[in-house]
């Protein structure tokens, strides 16, 4: 039995012997490492699911073949306090697995990495953000002092450490965090639902399209935690509250929304703004995109966004800033510096005037974009990097 150890900080939910996800790491991401291996240990954070928690929400992320051996969830001093039992905790569980994947930036895969070349362990590695963007826009002097830190940590590792190397952007990541390993692939995290054609996405903007000429607003989607600062949803709701177009914003995310709901008042914008419980991913995802007209992805810092690949793939009007690979995605008239109230407003009004035919035009060229990403091509780009580390892990043995 082979064995591949996946580590991140990503914090799942556990209720009873299951673990579920808010919809980023579901039972269907392990498929990816199991074309290759026979077994998934899943090392992670963790938290029990609280009474108010609709389960029906979550994604299940327990599956055949997969393991989690997880830690609370922790920040700050704490990890400081307890690194050394970390990096205890770790060697155990790398101790009989053949790989290890570790998925950066993230506190737990830095220490995996550690701890795995003390083994002799194949390391790949998934760059999936910036952790100096992360750092500097973390809105904390703290934050800001790490940032270089983490930057030059991070290039070091990148550098020097991975036999296999998973980038989900084009060109951003790539740049900022080169590699000398000679096995290096271009491979998003999304997870598209399978069978999207265009002719239903183009009847679902027609109806959206005659729902405006009957008068109702712009449905403008934003997904993102609510608990993080640096996806800039404040900086759309101050955007918003200048334009002069009627709208209605829906917010997908999870976590506590009192301070957003305050300034969303604060804004006078009480009745155009609504907070939604989170979705599992994949279909439901797509269902819930279907029923807007535009999605914006105000983000200060990104790697390749999911939810803005999720909402081309339904044909949406979609706009966001220049943060990390979000320029990969969209046309430079539907890009915003990071931060710029003003900016955002000029682009939201832009998109908010385009007439039905150049609607249409957009949506097929959004469509068409998320097509690079179907699960089939993304598959067997993973497919091909994971057997090139199960091939290392061979051949160490």
């Amino acid at each position: 039995m082979t064995a591949v150890v996946f580590v991140h900080d990503h914090c799942f939910v556990e209720s009873g012997n299951l673990f579920y996800s808010t919809g980023k790491l579901t039972s269907r991401t392990w498929d990816r490492y199991l074309s290759s291996f026979d077994q998934v240990r899943v090392v992670a954070t963790s938290r029990k699911i609280t009474p108010h928690e609709d389960i029906r929400k979550l994604s299940l992320s327990s599956s055949d073949s997969v393991t989690f051996t997880t830690i609370s969830k922790m920040r700050g001093a704490s990890r400081l306090l307890k690194r050394q039992e970390h990096r205890v905790f770790l060697k155990r569980v790398l101790r009989g697995a053949e790989a290890v994947v570790v998925r950066l930036p993230s506190y737990l895969g830095m220490l995996a990495i550690d701890e795995a070349k003390k083994l002799g362990l194949p390391i790949g590695i998934e760059v999936v953000g910036c952790p100096f963007d992360s750092y500097r826009n973390h809105g904390s002097f703290v934050g800001k002092l790490v940032a270089p830190f983490a930057y030059a940590r991070m290039r070091l590792v990148m550098r020097n450490t991975p036999d296999v190397a998973v980038y989900v952007t084009s060109e951003f990541l790539q740049k900022r965090y080169p590699t000398a390993s000679p096995r290096v692939y271009e491979a998003s995290n999304v997870e598209l639902p399978v069978g999207l054609e265009w002719s239903s996405v183009q009847a679902s903007r027609c109806k959206r399209w005659s729902a405006r000429q009957h008068g109702h607003p712009i449905r403008i989607g934003f997904i993102g935690s609510l608990n993080t600062k640096y996806k800039g949803l404040e900086d759309l709701i101050r955007a918003l509250s200048h334009v002069k177009f009627p709208f209605y914003l829906l917010v997908l995310g999870e976590g506590k929304s009192e301070a957003l709901a305050d300034l969303v008042r604060k804004e006078g914008l009480a009745d155009k703004v609504e907070f939604v419980d989170p979705l599992p991913g994949g279909e439901a995802i797509a269902n819930w995109l279907s029923t807007l007209d535009l999605y914006c992805q105000p983000s200060h810092t990104e790697g390749l966004p999911r939810a803005l690949i999720e909402a081309l793939a339904v044909g949406l009007i979609c706009c966001g800033s220049r943060a990390g690979g979000i320029p990969e995605l969209l046309a430079d008239k539907f890009i915003f510096p990071t931060k710029n109230i003003d900016a955002i407003q000029e682009v939201l009004t832009l998109c908010s005037a385009l007439s039905e035919s150049e609607s249409y035009e957009v949506a097929k060229r959004n469509f068409q974009k998320a097509a690079s990403f179907s699960p089939a091509k993304l598959a067997q780009i993973r497919e091909h990097a994971w057997s090139d580390l199960a091939k290392i892990a061979t051949v160490k043995r």
